[in-house]
């Protein structure tokens, strides 16, 4: 039986999103100086000199301009120099000096200075920062968003711009380049998640620098809405409290390792979503900003530990079959059949070949097994137990029931081979 509801679903965080389920999956740090949050933040540095910047999920390190800002490659993409008669410019001396400059930077196609030419030329190159006596206000407002990018985390350094003095193009285009930095680094761009761990599939989603650029232009809070590139989430503020208020070193670093990881998941989390705090072994469900619900959930043993994603909750099968991973077959129950073909009997699993149920003595245990696979059936002895919870990803998890009840009375609950095991699962349902 199938039930069609969808959500968003978080592993932890997994997070769930329930219209289409989100799911995130948090992982704790340990305050020790090797810590993952220790190392993950000491490698920030490298990545603030060198941002990495995906496009079509691939990541290219960037490289810094003539005013030590950053440049963002995107593949298979060219651009066309569209050459404008100097006559058609405003005749401010400042806008033919910009388009001069953006002119000669878009010669080498690249994608930044091509999108920053764009924008500029659809303004007639008048300053959006700048005029002839110094910064704006607007320009003040965004200053003091770069200014303050180590309460968010962020290297202060990674988005200096020069005092204005007497060269006003210098100002205008460094700023322009540093807050196309900071949104992108706000959004997740520094790293990728995926070079941390395989486990670690969350994908962020990164600001377009077009949009960006678009945003500021025709905000009338330019500094407030370059911030809100930052996470929103209420967790995420929790951190950045806690940030402020903190001065050990090591605490920080893992502050702002989990505050990377916020950056992770979807900005807009959906009006229902679920939350696995995995360390906490907490199932936590939202709805229009309210919990509604939570449990104690078993995880991933340290050994087989539960992946770190976001995934789209889309239907739930009461009664479930349990086809059993490939690796679980492999490590764990086949030195057993090699031994006994009938080992796996008492638990009522069937043996597939081909789509058919053999016999179990009928198979080579001790040959290729590719069109081998092993399936438990519905009922009380199921290690999916009454109802698991679909949604498509790559690790093959779930959140299911379990028939061994008895594990969620333990304070640590790390058992599973991955998959996310809910107490009393059909409250959730």
């Amino acid at each position: 039986m199938r039930c069609s509801k969808k959500s968003l679903f978080i592993f932890a965080t997994v997070l769930f999103s329930l219209s289409s389920v989100e799911i995130l999956f948090a992982q704790q740090t340990n305050s020790t100086p090797n810590s993952t949050s220790a190392r993950l933040v000491n490698g920030l540095p490298a990545m603030d000199s060198n941002p990495v910047i995906p496009d079509n999920h691939e990541y290219k390190a960037s490289e810094p301009n003539i005013f030590q800002t950053s440049k963002i490659h995107i593949q298979n993409n060219s651009y066309a120099t569209i050459v404008q008669p100097l006559a058609e410019l405003n005749t401010n001396p400042f806008s033919i000096q910009l388009y001069e400059f953006l002119l000669a930077k878009t010669s080498s196609h690249k994608a930044q200075d091509q999108l920053i030419k764009d924008f500029y030329e659809a303004r007639a190159y008048q300053p959006l920062w700048t005029d002839q006596t110094g910064y704006n206000q607007s320009a003040k407002a965004v200053k003091m968003t770069l200014d303050n990018a180590a309460s968010h985390g962020l290297k202060t350094a990674s988005y200096k711009i020069p005092d204005f003095i007497s060269n006003q193009l210098e100002a205008e285009i460094s700023l322009t380049n540093a807050a196309i930095r900071y949104a992108g680094d706000a959004a997740g761009a520094r790293l990728n998640p995926r070079n941390i761990s395989r486990l670690i599939t969350a994908e962020p989603v990164l600001a377009n620098i077009k949009d960006i650029l678009q945003a500021l232009g025709t905000s009338k809070e330019a500094g407030k809405t370059l911030e809100e590139y930052n996470p929103q989430h209420i967790g995420y503020k929790a951190l950045k409290t806690k940030l402020a208020e903190q001065v050990d070193p090591v605490k920080q670093a893992d502050i702002i390792a989990n505050m990377e990881r916020w950056r992770w998941l979807p900005h807009d989390l959906g009006n229902s979503y679920i939350l696995v705090n995995i360390p906490e072994y907490q199932l936590y469900m939202v709805r229009n900003g309210a919990e509604i619900h939570q449990t104690r959930v078993i995880v991933g043993k340290p050994q087989t530990p539960t992946p770190v994603f976001t995934g789209a909750m889309d239907h739930l099968i009461v009664n479930p079959y349990w086809n059993i991973p490939p690796s679980i077959i492999l490590k764990e129950m086949l030195p057993k059949l090699q031994s006994d073909p009938y080992a796996l009997h008492a638990k009522g699993f069937e043996i597939i070949k081909r789509g058919r149920v053999v016999d179990p003595s009928t198979v080579n245990w001790s040959g290729s097994i590719e069109n081998i696979s092993i399936r438990q059936p519905p009922g009380e002895r199921n290690a999916l137990g009454l109802i698991k919870f679909m949604f498509p990803n790559d690790h093959a998890v779930y959140l299911h029931d379990t028939p061994s009840r008895g594990l969620f009375a333990n304070s640590e609950r790390a058992f599973s081979h991955g998959c996310i095991r809910v107490l009393e699962p059909f409250k959730l349902a």
